[in-house]
């Protein structure tokens, strides 16, 4: 187990390397001049030998290939370099914005799991009746509706009519009410679809029939024997969701105002702050991939018949 995690995590430099490369290649082939992003558009332009200062300052002003790698050697020491925009290391900025993501991301996966997982069993155990037929059709109308338009509907309702949430923002619980529902509604519509199905395919099985004739009542045979055996495929949505939630929340964090990594994205790509855009792609692509090898590890332990070899 232990060479596994490190060959997973050996695999992550080349994906990592090239997500980098791209990002780098796609920031610098946008027309615009980051030094203008300094400029007062009260006082007209920038003076041209100030920004031919920073420009030097910055290292723009050396080859491309030779600010890509100055951003890999330094980037491997952990520094992820300085943002034009806030005049604070990358790192900094960062870490100071993803505990806002990471409580969207958690409160939207337990969003996800607490009401897609029972009503997924739910939606197994009465195929073909009403309680199936409403689940299925409310997870057609999540995975479809898109996130922003959820989003401001919600937001319509509950904010501007109801006046029962706030629209946007950052602060109490009562903030996180709305974009967790928001940015949790397509993800909770994917797990419950996939626990249906899960579901149905065991209680298909020979022992699934064993055990009722058995006698056993039916919860023991649903919880107890049924839910275990559909774990892995269940385990493997929520662990893409997961990842998903933490690093794809940029369109919900936008709409609500939300201070996570997402938001200052966005911010930055629009400022051409380079540094900061490269840093965040790295640290979210890095975070993406440690939740699905923490889920890949995960697997070995639901079912003892799963065993990864070294």
């Amino acid at each position: 187990m232990t060479r596994y995690v490190w060959r997973r995590l050996l695999m992550l430099v080349p994906l990592l390397v090239g997500i980098t490369l791209v990002t780098f290649v796609l920031m610098n082939v946008i027309p615009g001049d980051p030094t203008i992003s300094l400029m007062d558009p009260k006082r007209g332009q920038l003076d041209p030998q100030a920004a031919e200062r920073i420009r030097e300052r910055w290292g723009l002003n050396d080859p491309t290939y030779l600010q890509y790698l100055k951003f890999l050697f330094n980037a491997v020491r952990g520094d992820l370099g300085f943002s034009f925009r806030f005049n604070q290391p990358v790192t900094r900025i960062i870490l100071e914005r993803f505990p806002a993501t990471l409580e969207l991301g958690a409160a939207a996966l337990a969003v996800a799991t607490t009401i897609g997982v029972p009503g997924g069993i739910a939606a197994a155990v009465r195929q073909g009746g009403w309680i199936d037929a409403s689940l299925m059709g409310f997870c057609v109308a999540g995975v479809s509706m898109p996130v922003f338009w959820l989003g401001l509907l919600l937001m319509y309702l509950f904010a501007v009519k109801l006046g029962a949430l706030p629209a946007g923002g950052y602060g109490s619980p009562a903030f996180l009410v709305l974009p967790s529902v928001t940015l949790g509604l397509s993800s909770m519509a994917m797990l419950s679809r996939m626990t249906r199905s899960a579901m149905l395919e065991v209680l298909r099985q020979d022992y699934i029939r064993t055990a009722r004739s058995k006698g056993l009542a039916e919860r023991v045979v649903i919880y107890k024997h049924a839910l275990r055996n559909a774990l892995v495929p269940m385990v493997t949505v929520m662990g893409v969701q997961a990842g998903w939630l933490l690093t794809g929340a940029v369109i919900t964090e936008n709409v609500f105002g939300w201070p996570g990594v997402g938001r200052l994205l966005v911010d930055c790509i629009g400022q051409r702050d380079l540094p900061v855009v490269q840093g965040c792609v790295l640290f979210t692509v890095g975070m993406f991939a440690l939740v699905n090898l923490a889920v890949d590890v995960l697997y070995a332990y639901i079912d003892p018949r799963i065993r990864v070899e070294g």
